[in-house]
């Protein structure tokens, strides 16, 4: 995103077994005129397929593992305010209002919000920055010190604002839970003073029960059959498992107005700069 590259982040479950891996989980939910579940237009059949794709294409996808996200950003002189895909335009005063939900079950502690981040190479344990060297960091196949290493590249990414359980004051994660759906709503006033996309992840820490038994991916085979129903009740988290998340795609904040220009070209370290930025 910071280098101008704008593609739109999309999901699969990769389906191969369905108890391990059921299908849709994760699934993308793309915007769309006609939704009659929620009583928005008509019928099923009048879903249009191109307007799907033009959607998907303009990165009005939120992706989901069990968790939905609504965001919407705002500023002084668009209330009403824009939703992921879009761009607000005029100023860097915003204010993003998130609203938050899940099956009951499927818990999640982390709302994080990521804006112009710049990732960071990591070693492949992820205990810190890298030591390799560039060209080394970016090969997946190398020689060093007469070894053939073999490896995927790994980052080290830091929210730029974050909401999370156990946490006091504009940092803290409020649930609540009725008639089956787990739900937070929160709002975050931001100054920028450059164009900045903003990207929001949802997610379960390790400390919170994963989607087991509806997901059954990477649960601990080590914990008996006679002991699991008790620690499944007592002690969820030793489970294991995929936990909750969702993601969206970037919501665009033009603070000049003369429309989005992502960081890396405006400081001239993209590629896609012209000459004249360098």
């Amino acid at each position: 995103l910071n280098l101008g590259v704008l593609k739109t982040a999309t999901s699969s479950s990769d389906s191969h077994t369905q108890v391990r891996e059921p299908i849709g989980t994760p699934r993308n939910y793309i915007l769309s005129s006609v939704d009659p579940r929620d009583g928005v237009g008509g019928a099923f059949s009048a879903i249009n397929p191109e307007e799907i794709a033009t959607n998907v294409n303009a990165h009005r996808v939120v992706v989901s593992n069990g968790v939905f996200i609504n965001a919407s950003v705002r500023s002084a002189s668009n209330t009403q305010g824009v939703t992921v895909g879009d761009t607000i335009s005029g100023s860097g005063d915003v204010t993003l209002d998130l609203e938050v939900t899940s099956n009951e079950y499927f818990d999640w502690d982390r709302v994080e919000i990521y804006a112009n981040t710049i990732p960071t190479p990591a070693k492949d344990d992820m205990s810190g920055v890298t030591d390799l060297s560039a060209k080394n960091f970016h090969s997946s196949v190398f020689e060093q010190d007469g070894t053939l290493v073999v490896r995927d590249q790994k980052y080290l990414i830091s929210p730029f604002f974050q909401f999370a359980k156990g946490v006091t004051g504009e940092g803290a994660l409020q649930q609540t839970v009725a008639s089956g759906v787990r739900k937070a709503t929160m709002s975050h006033d931001f100054h920028f003073t450059e164009d900045t996309w903003i990207v929001v992840l949802v997610r379960g820490s390790n400390g919170v029960r994963s989607l087991f038994p509806y997901v059954t991916k990477e649960a601990n085979v080590n914990i008996t059959p006679e002991n699991f129903l008790n620690t499944l009740t007592s002690n969820p988290t030793q489970i294991g498992g995929i936990r909750a998340f969702g993601f969206t795609n970037p919501i665009f904040v033009d603070v000049d107005g003369n429309g989005f220009e992502a960081k890396w070209i405006r400081e001239g370290k993209s590629p896609l700069s012209s000459p004249s930025s360098n």
